[in-house]
């Protein structure tokens, strides 16, 4: 039950950062909001990482009840759609560039910028691997829609190992062997051999959201929050909760 209810704050965190307002481009008579997934926020061990308009903040997350503020670190470049943490390392994505930070000393120091990488989508990462999506749109830069496979073994040395050619990705979520990418619906791979990704199955839902913990998938759109099981492979639904 812990898990399930950290699996839907952490989809709800995601859900009120999806709708993001970006700035008209040339021509435009008012503010395009485009719906894709975004996290500002990780949490490795105990500590809570948040990108603000100061740089990368970070918070002591030991007491239950309160945040401590600890520090916050300048950090180079545009501002990031994406944060998430893996072991010693957090890792920013946005507009031009993947940032690898390795935070063992405490303060968030930059160990690469894999530059190759275009666009506002959303980036997951797991273990070696990083999973990053570009989305063709003018604003963000990108004139790829594609799914980039990146080797972050060496976190000094990112290196690509195969791009795949998506329709128009929107979230993104990793478990293991388990990647989940909303794109004309929601798609489930297996991804126990990054080079050679296998697409398990498509199911026609129009999520935008994701979140994966333990089994467990959670994915929101604009019909609905779905909850799924894919501990034994399969992709199952477990309930649907309309949203409006």
């Amino acid at each position: 039950m812990k898990n399930l209810r950290n699996l839907f704050l952490i989809l709800i965190s995601l859900s009120v950062a999806a709708c993001v307002k970006d700035t008209p481009g040339p021509g435009s008579s008012g503010v395009r909001v485009s719906v894709r997934q975004q996290a500002l926020f990780t949490a490795s061990g105990n500590v809570l990482y948040a990108y603000t308009k100061d740089g990368l903040a970070q918070y002591d997350a030991t007491n239950a009840t309160g945040l401590t503020a600890v520090k916050t670190t300048t950090v180079t470049g545009i501002i990031p759609t994406t944060l998430t943490s893996g072991s010693n390392y957090i890792y920013t994505a946005g507009a031009g560039n993947f940032n690898i930070y390795n935070t063992t000393t405490g303060t968030p120091t930059l160990s690469a910028t894999y530059s190759d990488y275009q666009g506002c989508a959303p980036v997951a990462v797991n273990g070696n691997y990083a999973f990053i999506t570009e989305r063709l749109d003018s604003y963000c830069g990108s004139i790829y829609t594609q799914l980039k496979v990146v080797d972050i073994s060496n976190p000094a040395k990112p290196v690509l190992i195969k791009a795949y050619p998506l329709s128009s990705p929107a979230g993104i979520a990793v478990d293991g062997n388990n990647l989940f990418i909303c794109d004309k619906g929601l798609k489930y791979y297996d991804a126990s051999n990054p080079a050679n990704l296998v697409l398990k199955l498509t199911l026609p839902i129009a999520s935008t959201t994701l979140a994966a913990q333990n089994g467990k998938l959670a994915a929101a759109g604009p019909d609905g929050l779905y909850q799924f099981d894919y501990s034994t492979g399969a992709l199952v639904q477990i309930s649907k909760l309309k949203l409006n």
